[in-house]
Order: C-alpha cells, then structure tokens, then sequence
C-alpha cells in the first residue's frame, strides 16, 4: 500500500448525474499533483448515494484512466457482508490495487460480528484491504483489540482511523506489524497520527490543495519535521471549516468556489448555509485564493413551466444562485413599484408575460441588470422598448432558447446561399395539443432562410417536437432533423445565455454573438 497522502476524491455531478469529463479532470489533477493514491466511492465520493450501476461504472472509469500511474483504492463496503464481497471482487477484478472497507452501518455489529465480516471478505477476496473506522457515521468503533485481531490477516494490510481518539490509535501503532499501515482519517489530525507512527493520511482538504497536502506529509516523513508542522499550521482552520457541515458538502462548496464546478451534493445532503459559505470564502480568501463568483440569478414566471424548469436547473449549476423569483401572472397594471424588493442580481431570466416587460427593463436599466427574455409575444412597441434599453445594459431576445435550434439557424444562411436551386421542404411535428400550425420554431427557420419553405404540420401523440428540412434537387436530397425530447433544451439554452452574457457591455445580442465572444 502506500505512505503518504491518498485523496478521497469527491464525485462531481452534473444535473445529478455523474460527470465523468469533470471526474477525469479531477483525477489526471491529482496524479500530476503527486498524489500517492486515489480513494474512490468513499464517504467523500457520497458511495452511500451512488447506485450500484453506477459504482461499476466509476470503478472501471477511474482505474482505466489511471492506468497504473498511481494506486486506486475502491471504497467497497456496505452494511451486508455478502454485497461487500460481491464489489470488491468486481474490483479486484477490473484492476484495483486495494479496497477500503468501511465498518457496517446501520447494522451495529458487536466486536465479534465485525471479525467475522471482517474476516469472511478477507477470505473470499484476493485484494489488500484497508479497515475504515468512522463511528461519528456509522454508530460502530472497530476497538484497537479488534484492530489488532484482524491486522493478523494477511490481507488486511492497514486501517484508515477515524474515531479521533489519539489514544486509541497510539495502541493500535504499538501492537501491529510495522506492514500494518495506520493512516489518519481526519486531516486536521495528520501530524499528531504521523507522530504516533502513522504513515499518511486519506483526505478531504487533498481534493482542494493536493501539491501542498503531499508536501506536509512527506516533508514529516522524511524528517523535515518543522517544516511541516509550520506549513501544517497555514492550512489547520481550513481543514476545520472543510468539516463545519457534513463532508463533503464544504469541500464542494470549496471547490466550485475555485472554479473547479464539481456540482452539487445528492440529497439528502444539501447546499452549504449561506453563513458557511461566507466562512469558507473568507478562509480561501486569506490563503490567497481567487473566489468564484457565483452568478445571482433572478427568475421572472417562476411559478410556469418554464420557470421551474429553471429553477430546477438552475439549484442543480454550481456557477450559478437562485436569489429568488417572482410569480408568473397576466395583470397588465403592474409597474416598477412591484420590483422595489428584488434583491440585486446579476442576470434577470424572464419568462413570464409581455405586460411585465417595461417594469423589468426599468429594474435591470437602473440595477445594470444583463436580461435573457425568454417571454414571446412582443408587438412592435415592446420590441423597440428592449432595443433602446440594450444601449444600457446587455439584453439577448430570442424566440427559441434550443441550442440545436439557434445552431441550425445559424448554419442555414450559408447552406442556402449554395443550395439555391434545391427544394425545400419542412416537416414539423408536435403534440396533439399544439395549437399554432405552423410552429414559431418552423417559422423561424423560413425566416433564416428568407426563402420560402413547404411546410407540412403533423400533430401526434406526445412529441415535444421535431423538426426535419428536406433540400431537394435533382438526384439528391439533404434531410436536417432537430428533436425535442423535453422542454428542458429551453431552460438549459437560457441558463448557457445567462452565463455568456453575464457580464456583457451593453448591446441586443444574438446567440451567435454570446457563443462567438462579441462584447
């Protein structure tokens, strides 16, 4: 196994699935940070959260990307031994190079049930294990007598300790072979284990700081023991304030404030308080760290469709803040009176009804307020409202908010000018409930074209929408298809607007300005 300091990597999310292009950033991170170990699905990679399908997948993505440049360490333990043993072979199996085992939980074995499951793994599974004794999480203390018993196994080869309780730990140290490896499992802990005769530390603060984590540890073990301590003490508040709410909520937290958008926590774990999150960025900001600045988003039409569908989204992004949102309604007198307690945001997503528009242009002109106006049905006089308001603040205005949608507009003027002599045909379909034949969306494309389209309306079952163009000439044909498989593309198309032009001079710009970097 090894010495020194063994990440417990967190598992990023990304619309509470897990974002594998973020999980190999995090871990090609650690590995050219010197990282003596990946921990993966432990308590900070929320295993307890994870479904089985899932945990297969992890462990054949993280050992295949490390690829033996480093040890990987699966976490693999569950309140029932036979379902233990079952993933650590899956493991063993794919190429882990050891399993960290948790106590069982819930179950609240005696001292006697945890050597026999203990044991019972050891027997049936051909790989190095690590005890992991935690009883604040699990309601169960592996003794330093047992600890001792199963260090005799041969393949139970150190033990990550937890409990925080130092005398505890000093007897296990003094009474195991010295191939038995004690590692702290508490960071601010690290140096008093070191100096009891531990060999490392698997950590939480490794995930934000690993080059400086590595340098504390092997600095101690390699006698520069002042020197530890002191970088040790520059880093001990940080380490306490990564545990102020349940891990690894703060190391999240910590984390996206870095700019690192590993996502959120699963439920039941949450965000961290408001009051936290000051705390934290308050300690990152005296080590000298750059603070992301989340982007405060207000919702007007909260309470439609629309609106909660980015309120969902929205709770999910690590870059962005919900301050609040107002409710969708039809009232035609409402004026800027009504915006009076809106707190001061960033960008104002809207999605609710025409006769909002000139209380929120006066909002976001006095605030400087960057506006996404998502609401449809502007006569002339509204849309000359949102153009002389542009001079003053950064406004985009799109009929359709569907990534797909805007990048075949885009494309479309160009693909005519060469195909000027083809046919063209456009067949739409959505659900029986649509109303407007043709779609705006079909309307939208004739206008990128400026030329005429044939369109054929087809109003079926559940479809959100499709949309295929068929360009015909002579012997060929050229078919475009766009599907809607939710009305989710539209509140994702208006969260990536809300991001592009955060922070945008003033100007009425187009999705191809926000993706091309006009400013």
């Amino acid at each position: 196994m090894f010495k020194g300091v063994g990440v417990a990597l967190v598992t990023p999310f990304i619309n509470n699935e897990v974002n594998y292009n973020k999980f190999a950033e995090l871990i090609e991170r650690q590995i050219s940070s010197g990282a003596d170990a990946l921990i993966i699905l432990g308590t900070t990679g929320e295993s307890s959260c994870i479904s089985d399908e899932e945990k297969l997948k992890i462990i054949d993505f993280s050992i295949s990307l490390a690829k033996g440049r480093v040890p990987v360490i699966i976490g693999t333990g569950s309140p029932c031994t036979r379902k233990t043993i079952d993933l650590s072979n899956y493991a063993t199996k794919v190429g882990a190079d050891g399993l960290l085992i948790v106590t069982p939980y819930y179950n609240k074995p005696s001292q006697r049930g945890l050597i026999a499951h203990y044991t019972e793994i050891a027997r049936n599974v051909d790989n190095n294990i690590i005890l992991y004794n935690v009883p604040s999480r699990t309601n169960v203390n592996l003794t330093s007598d047992t600890v001792i018993e199963l260090s005799k196994i041969k393949n139970i080869v150190g033990i990550k300790e937890a409990s925080g309780d130092l005398m505890q730990i000093n007897r296990i140290i003094k009474n195991v072979d010295k191939n038995f490896y004690v590692y702290s499992g508490n960071d601010d802990q690290t140096i008093d284990i070191l100096k009891l005769g531990g060999v490392g530390v698997i950590s939480v603060c490794s995930n934000l700081i690993p080059k400086e984590f590595g340098r504390i540890v092997h600095s101690y073990l390699n006698g520069k023991i002042e020197e530890s301590k002191n970088e040790f003490e520059k880093y001990r508040n940080l380490m306490q304030i990564l545990f102020v709410e349940t891990n690894p909520v703060p190391i999240k937290a910590a984390l996206n404030l870095l700019g690192y958008n590993v996502g959120k926590t699963r439920l039941p774990l949450v965000g961290l308080s408001e009051k936290n999150l000051e705390i934290l960025k308050v300690c990152l900001r005296d080590l000298g760290y750059e603070v992301w600045a989340m982007i405060k988003v207000f919702i007007c039409g909260i309470n439609g469709k629309m609106g909660r569908t980015l309120k969902e989204e929205i709770l999910e992004d690590p870059e962005l803040e919900l301050v609040g949102g107002y409710t969708r309604t039809r009232k035609s007198n409402i004026d800027y009176t009504s915006f009076l307690e809106v707190p001061k945001v960033d960008v104002l997503i809207d999605f609710s009804v025409p006769s909002l528009l000139k209380s929120i242009l006066d909002y976001a002109t006095i605030n400087n307020v960057a506006l996404v106006l998502g609401t449809t049905g502007y006569d002339e006089s509204e849309l000359k409202l949102i153009s002389d308001a542009a001079s003053k603040i950064p406004i985009i205005y799109l009929e359709n908010y569907s990534l797909g949608i805007n990048a075949i507009r885009n494309i479309l003027s160009d693909l005519t000018m060469y195909l000027a002599n083809f046919e063209i045909n456009l067949i739409e379909k959505h659900h029986k409930n649509k109303l407007d034949s043709p779609s705006g969306t079909a309307k939208l494309f004739e206008k990128s074209i400026d030329k005429k389209i044939n369109m054929y309306s087809i109003r079926t079952s559940n479809i959100v929408g499709e949309h295929t163009l068929i360009f015909n000439y002579e012997d060929e044909e050229i078919e475009i298809t766009h599907r809607a498989y939710s009305k989710r593309i539209f509140a994702l198309g208006a969260i990536k607007c809300a991001k592009l032009i955060y922070k945008k001079k003033p100007y009425l710009y187009t999705y191809n300005d926000l993706v091309k970097g006009v400013s």
